[in-house]
């Protein structure tokens, strides 16, 4: 103990007035809040504010010329009982700026627990308990529920042992912790403040890191965890001044977040949770069982069907309950087809269609109607294996389906044909395996590789052959069909036996006679016929 401290001849005197008159508050994680403004963020750390209990301004603050004027209990023995006192950073006096002190807005942050800090209540009133062999209240203008409570304070002169009891809103209580404060110039300490003031001989005390503060845990009962705190009751025992400057409390867990995972056919599943504060335990049952893992993310083990795992939190002996569930989804691996392969003629095309899955996508693009879809037409120049990946829960499969472009036939039926009326020719086609013959007018046959075509009038015959993939290709020919000639050979004659004749043809362009017996010549417009017996002759006549 530092020897500064150590009168404890004089006796404090307390002002009834001021004895209710101050709010405390604690602090939040991360939290800045204004100047004892009210903070009421769900983290871990909530800020707590006392309706009543302060009976003690143990922090001179200000500029001044009279330090004692800026305490507010009066007569004022100092925390330590020979008038020591903390300081703020805005306290001056003598023109000296002390290095060390109590920050302005009285955030303090633990060196023990991150994230924790304390808020002080104002330096300008009642700021602290303090107790000397006595007991004294602090209640929560808000009541609460926690998981812990942590206390901070200090003793001056000597030593202190402080008993907690917590009260309930609903009447009960939890005792039975108690917390060791040692003397302000002791430590190691939760809070280093650094350097005080005698508010009676006016003089600072400048021996960093002392003064400091301690902090007392209280741990709330698992019974107690889902009760609202209303009041904390505080004995303090031992040779010191008791200051009880700040409260803390951490937040009953509560599971935040509960993330499941999903996979396709069978593996393992990443699945995640978040909470206030606390530790996570993951289980497989709601009840019961040994915990499987602990943290904010938990990996299952290889499984194929859909398992539902459960979490809780536990922060000191709270828990929370029930568990969580969370579920580790196993999606089936839609089994798509699209069918077996097909072949087409080039120039045409095929409908592909896909099943077993909710959307489609087709690849490759090419000759493809759409590239998504169910159904897609299939228009390739060339043999193209398709690939369709079918989607069902996120979950995919790919089939493929091969369309074999097959070549069209090159079909030929021979040059076109000139007929006279009532003549014939013969149609021949190639390149094919079968045929088929259009107009079937005049034809013999409207099927095979040859026909016989006698037209009426000249007309252009389409073929269409068909290779042995089953393609199709025409071909065409005309058959020009010519008019027969008018011919005319004359008026019978009579002739004497001896005698002759000429014989004369006209409407065509050469001639030929039947019989030659008695004639001049077979051929020719004009020749003389000498029969020895009536003769019927007759000319042919061609105009071509």
């Amino acid at each position: 103990m530092n020897q500064k401290s150590n009168n404890r001849g004089k006796v404090k005197s307390f002002n009834a007035s001021k004895l209710f008159g101050k709010a405390f508050r604690a602090t939040l994680i991360l939290l800045l809040a204004n100047v004892f403004g009210n903070v009421a963020v769900a983290q871990t750390y909530q800020a707590i504010t006392i309706s009543s209990g302060f009976n003690y301004d143990v922090v001179a603050n200000g500029t001044t010329t009279d330090p004692a004027s800026t305490i507010t209990t009066s007569p004022y023995n100092g925390l330590d009982g020979v008038g020591y006192t903390f300081i703020s950073q805005d306290f001056s006096y003598g023109g000296v700026t002390p290095a060390y002190y109590l920050p302005t807005g009285g955030l303090l942050t633990s060196s023990t627990l991150p994230g924790l800090t304390y808020q002080l209540a104002s330096y300008s009133a009642n700021n602290a308990l303090e107790l000397h062999g006595n007991n004294g209240t602090l209640a929560f203008a808000t009541p609460m529920a926690a998981s812990k409570v942590f206390v901070l304070g200090t003793t001056g002169s000597g030593t202190s042992t402080a008993t907690f009891t917590v009260n309930f809103s609903d009447g009960s209580t939890q005792t039975g912790t108690t917390a060791n404060y040692p003397d302000w110039f002791t430590g190691p300490f939760e809070v280093t403040v650094g350097d005080r003031f005698n508010v009676i001989t006016n003089t600072y005390d400048l021996e960093y890191p002392n003064p400091g503060l301690y902090v007392g845990t209280i741990t709330i009962n698992a019974a107690n965890c889902s009760k609202l705190i209303s009041s904390i009751k505080v004995a303090q025992t031992g040779s010191g001044d008791l200051a009880v400057m700040a409260i803390s409390i951490q937040l009953p867990p509560v599971i935040s977040t509960a993330t499941g995972g999903a996979i396709c056919g069978s593996g393992t599943i990443g699945l995640g949770a978040s909470t206030n504060g606390g530790t996570i335990n993951w289980y497989a049952a709601s009840t019961g069982g040994p915990s499987l893992a602990t943290g904010s993310s938990y990996t299952t083990p290889s499984i194929s069907a859909t398992t539902t795992y459960y979490l809780s939190a536990t922060s000191g002996s709270c828990v929370t309950s029930p568990r969580t569930a969370v579920t580790a989804t196993v999606n089936a691996v839609p089994s798509i087809t699209a069918g077996a392969g097909v072949a087409v003629c080039n120039g045409s095309s095929t409908t592909l269609t896909a099943t077993g899955g909710t959307t489609y996508t087709w690849t490759p693009s090419t000759g493809l109607s759409a590239s998504t879809g169910a159904s897609v037409t299939a228009n390739p120049t060339s043999t193209t294996t398709y690939s369709v990946t079918g989607t069902t829960s996120g979950c995919s499969a790919t089939a493929t389906k091969v369309v074999t472009v097959n070549a069209l036939p090159v079909i030929s039926a021979g040059s076109g044909a000139a007929i006279c009326a009532g003549s014939s020719t013969t149609l021949t086609a190639s390149g094919g395996s079968s045929y088929s013959w259009t107009p079937s007018t005049g034809l013999s046959a409207t099927t095979g590789t040859s026909v016989t075509a006698n037209p009426v009038a000249t007309t252009t015959y389409t073929v269409t052959g068909t290779n042995g993939s089953g393609c199709s290709n025409t071909a065409s020919v005309t058959v020009t069909v010519n008019a027969l000639p008018a011919i005319s050979a004359g008026s019978n004659v009579a002739i004497c036996n001896g005698s002759s004749t000429s014989l004369t043809a006209t409407g065509g362009t050469t001639y030929f006679w039947t019989p030659s017996t008695g004639l001049s010549a077979t051929t020719g417009a004009s020749i003389t016929a000498n029969p020895s017996a009536t003769t019927i002759y007759t000319v042919t006549g061609s105009n071509a």
